[in-house]
């Protein structure tokens, strides 16, 4: 493909490799390309199939716009999902999700089948699928091995996806020439006998088909008869018996090769800066994690993620809070996962993630099964309350997506067995003393799944700023609660029926905020958490109106009205008068206004618009216009570029919170991560730390630790004692003593004390070592600083390598310093667009700062087009957050800032381009 027709897959960004290529995925059909790619709408990895030249014959296109249409709306862990399809130039494409898996020919032909019992369980999945189709398309009549994917699902398990579609080539027509049991038991003499692709009848047979037994046999070999007779009861019987010790042989099936864990670790591998902890080993352990590798960090089990790294996917448009939880590594509370470590190597960036002793909810309820209500409404109140801490922490991300995979319940054992074993002792009265931690940001598993949000929900998590609360938590909690009490996993696009777990009026209450949150989230006034609590204090029989979830409707009378008034009454035009616009939504022509052009009534007069509305219409519009032209143009003159404006750099912000709120944090996370009898009794002080007998209690723990160099425990200590003596020598010794041990937050914090407490310039020779090395390490932070430090001193150059370096982790605030790197030309040449684009970014992100400056830029015309309607929007929503300079701004052009606080805080800003 050429990069003219890349850029037209817009959803996709092609996903490439160190040496900038895009990364093939490995096919079976002539005439097609698989591609890995990006999709940006849902921030996850797919598949992108492309047939070159397949749009030129018609009746090719039409059937396969039918076939897409069917097959998408299939729902089964037996079938790759479709995402997407269309046409490019020449080109037809669909794209469907990532399953990292290989294809069954060559996966066959590799590890020479799999045992008999494994092969009729995986039969008996597609007898099922097929079963629950009915009428099957046309691309799935005709099926092989070819068409077969194998890769391990969501539990850890081998098994077959039906991934491939082709063979649409004439609309409604079905070419079946062979019965379903057939297909399968042609498949099925293929995964006992390892021939990747093979016809076989009764002549010919696989070599170790006698290891069947004698019933099974014969149900097989009438099954390959081509007489069409009647043989898919007993097929399917013989395949369910055979499917009964299949659970005995999954150990030894087999793991399939995964195209992109094996592009990552060959990436590393070609690094040769790369520890050998950190590379993927190719074979592992079905345990472990397939994307990650086991190390130590600051004395603390971590594990290292493994992420395709910012050469390789765009990081604009990702999640908001997947930036927030990585962009200051070491720097978590007690309720997030930490991240440790981050850092950028070419296409791959390695993710120093906290392991803590305890294991996901997932793999939690699908040992113990579902939960009771009551339990639910336990370990959501738990959830609802680490959402509400964890997002009042100031500069926090608001969080939009929690699936049941990224909440973790310290049990004390990263065994599944073991946890349920736990809970099943002690009662459903565990899970109220078990401490949960949230994984905020994405790996590489949930990426492969893609952010599980409705369309609309989506768009607003990309907003900046923590609006929409009730829907935040709404989204969130309809799939945990659903899996909680099922098991299974949440879609939001089928309808919510009744289930064994639960009862038809509380699924009446779930579908309703299914609905709302797909169709109006910004409606919904008290979030699914609250009343689902609410629900079970409530009698059942109450009125219907308690299950409703709490929506406004539209209201469409002003609209019906005006539709009724300026659609009534007739008027002359001319045959040749042009009465067509473009439709701005589809592309079509259409009738003025979008709709249907006017029809030639009997008497040879058009319906249509009168004539002297349209006049009074125009009218009053235009003297409106004209009014607030003329008031714009008496307070601020008309639009004119400038290239002037000043963009003073900020002081450098080492924290947003005290430090007692830091120390108490910090302590908490820590108590937790140690997990010991010891250190979780002393959590309850930690709320107390005013009182002397808890500092001290908590003191001598540190001290126990640090006798054994724990840099944290060092650095909490020094915290401690910052936050109750100030910046001492024996605080400033601690962070000192922690920093020198490797603990990148201190080596931070001590060349910031220095920094805000001297000259700016005079940072001495030890710290300023000590900074560069957790720069090094990936500390947004520190690179941040001493980028600082550097452009102090005039190296403007080396100034924005770092800044630069930090704002590609996802550092918001290095962001927009690094927009005010572009607009002063610090070791770079001024550039008024890029300054622009890096204030955007930041700026809908939630940094007031950047919010201020874009709106700025908007004003004035600086590296943008001016736009004063999307500056005063801008500026309301700086001005609401209580920047100055915004409230300043609203007052010399006389406009009520309270009101345009509230108008920024509920409008959608429009960006231009």
């Amino acid at each position: 493909m050429t990069s003219s027709q890349i850029t037209e897959f817009a959803q996709y960004r092609f996903v490439r490799d160190a040496s900038g290529n895009v990364i093939p995925l490995p096919s079976q059909v002539t005439g097609e390309k698989i591609l890995l790619v990006l999709d940006c709408e849902r921030w996850g990895l797919a598949r992108l199939h492309i047939f070159e030249g397949a749009a030129n014959r018609g009746d090719k296109l039409e059937a396969f716009q039918q076939e897409l249409e069917r097959l998408a709306g299939i729902r089964s862990e037996s079938l790759s999902r479709l995402i997407s399809w269309g046409r490019d130039d020449e080109e037809l494409f669909y794209a469907d999700e990532m399953k990292d898996g290989e294809p069954m020919p060559s996966y066959l032909g590799r590890t020479g089948g799999v045992p008999i019992a494994v092969a009729s369980n995986w039969i008996c999945r597609f007898l099922n699928l097929f079963a629950s189709i009915g009428l099957l398309p046309s691309s799935m009549e005709r099926f092989s091995t070819l068409n077969f994917e194998v890769v391990i699902d969501r539990k850890g398990m081998v098994s077959p996806v039906f991934s491939e579609f082709h063979g649409w080539t004439k609309p409604g027509v079905h070419v079946r020439e062979h019965r379903v049991e057939w297909g399968l038991a042609q498949i099925f003499c293929s995964l006992i006998s390892g021939v990747p692709i093979r016809t076989f009848n009764r002549d010919s047979l696989p070599r170790n088909f006698d290891e069947l037994d004698a019933p099974t046999r014969k149900v097989v070999m009438d099954a390959l008869e081509e007489s069409g007779a009647d043989t898919y009861g007993a097929f399917r019987e013989a395949m369910e018996i055979g499917s009964e010790r299949a659970m005995e042989w999954e150990g030894s099936v087999a793991l399939p090769l995964m195209p992109v864990r094996e592009w990552l670790r060959q990436d590393l591998v070609r690094d040769p800066d790369v520890a050998e902890d950190y590379r993927l080993d190719p074979e592992f352990d079905r345990s472990e994690g397939i994307y990650s590798a086991r190390t130590r960090l600051r004395g603390g089990d971590a594990k290292i993620q493994f992420l395709p790294g910012p050469g390789s996917i765009p990081r604009e448009g990702w999640l908001n809070q997947h930036h927030e939880a990585t962009r200051r590594p070491g720097l978590g509370m007690i309720n997030q996962l930490q991240v440790n470590y981050l850092e950028d190597r070419g296409s791959v960036t390695l993710i120093g993630e906290e392991d803590p002793e305890g294991v996901e909810l997932h793999s939690l309820v699908r040992q113990t099964g579902p939960v009771s209500l009551e339990t639910a409404a336990r370990i959501a109140a738990s959830i609802k309350a680490s959402l509400e801490r964890l997002e009042s922490r100031a500069g926090s991300s608001a969080i939009w997506w929690l699936p049941p995979e990224n909440v973790f319940v310290l049990t004390g054992t990263r065994s599944p067995t073991g946890s349920a074993g736990l809970i099943e002792r002690k009662g459903p009265e565990a899970w109220s003393s078990l401490p949960l931690k949230l994984r905020l940001h994405q790996i590489l598993p949930t990426l492969k799944e893609g952010v599980n949000l409705p369309t609309k929900v989506r768009d607003l998590s990309r907003l900046p700023g923590k609006q929409d609360e009730a829907a935040r938590r709404s989204a969130i909690a309809l799939p945990l609660l659903w899996h909680l009490l099922t098991g299974e996993k949440f879609s939001w696009s089928e309808s919510v029926l009744p289930d064994d777990q639960v009862s038809e009026t509380l699924c009446e209450l779930f579908e309703r905020y299914r609905v709302a949150l797909v169709d109006s989230p910004s409606l919904i006034e008290e979030d699914l958490f609250a009343r689902f609590a609410r629900f079970l204090s409530e009698d059942p029989i109450e009125s219907e109106e308690a299950c409703h979830a709490p929506v406004v409707e539209p209201d469409d009378s002003l609209e019906e009205a005006l539709r009724n008034t300026l659609y009534e009454g007739e008027i002359n035009l001319s045959e040749t008068t042009p009465h067509f616009i473009l439709n701005h939504t589809d592309g079509q022509l259409s009738g003025a206004n979008g709709f249907d052009h006017p029809t030639k009534e009997k008497d040879g007069t058009f319906r249509g618009v009168r004539l002297g509305w349209v006049v009074l219409i125009g009218v009053v519009g235009a003297l409106v216009a004209g009014y607030f032209l003329s008031g714009w143009s008496s307070k601020m003159g008309l639009f004119e570029s400038s290239e002037h404006l000043e963009f003073p750099l900020p002081e450098f912000p080492f924290t947003q919170t005290d430090v007692i709120d830091e120390a108490r944090d910090g302590l908490k996370d820590h108590l937790v991560s140690v997990g010991s009898p010891e250190s979780l009794a002393l959590l309850p002080l930690v709320d107390h730390l005013d009182l002397e007998v808890n500092q001290t209690t908590i003191s001598r723990w540190l001290e126990g630790r640090n006798e054994g160099g724990d840099a944290v425990s060092i650095r909490l200590q020094g915290l401690l004692a910052l936050s109750l003596e100030g910046e001492t020598a024996t605080a400033l010794g601690f962070i000192l003593d922690a920093a020198r041990r490797g603990d990148a937050e201190s080596q931070l914090r001590h060349a910031a004390a220095q920094w805000r407490g001297g000259d700016p310039g005079k940072v001495d020779e030890e710290s300023r070592r000590l900074l560069a090395r957790a720069a090094e390490g990936g500390n947004s932070g520190a690179q941040v600083l001493l980028a600082r430090i550097n452009e102090s001193e005039g190296e403007g150059e080396e100034a924005f390598r770092w800044m630069k370096r930090a704002a590609g982790l996802g550092d918001v605030s290095a962001t927009y310093q690094l927009g005010l790197f572009f607009a002063r030309g610090v070791g770079c040449d001024v550039s008024p667009t890029e300054a622009v684009n890096c204030f955007r970014r930041a700026a809908e992100q939630g940094d007031e700062r950047a919010m201020y400056d874009f709106a700025r830029c908007l004003s004035e015309g600086f590296g943008i087009e001016p736009s004063f309607h999307e500056a005063r929007r801008w500026m309301g929503l700086a001005s609401a957050r209580g920047h100055g300079g915004a409230l300043r701004w609203c007052l010399d052009r006389e406009i009520d800032h309270t009101a345009l606080e509230t108008e920024g805080e509920n409008l959608t800003p429009e960006v231009p381009q």
